[in-house]
């Protein structure tokens, strides 16, 4: 994911700033005319970056499991995975030579060595999207 940085912002009092990306995610900006929280433009940019950032490790996971158990995953089943117990199922369902406990376990030794947000606590109904934050 791409921000023009500084982002340039036309706040509501007509004054166009540019804004440092790093200064808009701290939620400390303010427009530099009238003094206008920019709060919710940061806001906005950390759940894309988050969004974004999520779904690229969710992708690599899927790559890695593609070569080591000789699957396919198409996009739209990645896209529509929620939790890990649904990257199980998945995952079982492609890999016939693997439970739905073993598969389990496979997909949640992925998520802990790409350091999944939640450590020992992830568990199968951990949403995907909310493992890898970076804001």
């Amino acid at each position: 994911m791409y921000f023009e940085d500084p982002m340039p912002f036309d706040c509501q009092c007509g004054h166009r700033g540019h804004y440092p990306i790093s200064e808009l995610v701290s939620l400390n900006s303010h427009c530099t005319a009238c003094g206008f929280s920019l709060k919710s433009l940061g806001r906005s940019i950390q759940q894309t970056l988050n969004v974004s950032h999520a779904c690229s490790k969710i992708a690599v996971i899927a790559v890695e499991l593609e070569l080591q158990w000789m699957v396919e995953f198409d996009d739209p089943e990645l896209e529509q995975l929620r939790t890990v117990a649904d990257f199980a199922r998945l995952l079982a369902a492609k890999a016939a030579e693997l439970s739905p406990a073993e598969a389990l376990d496979v997909v949640l030794d992925k998520l802990a060595a790409h350091e999944a947000d939640g450590g020992e606590s992830i568990s199968a109904e951990s949403r995907l999207r909310e493992l890898f934050r970076v804001c």
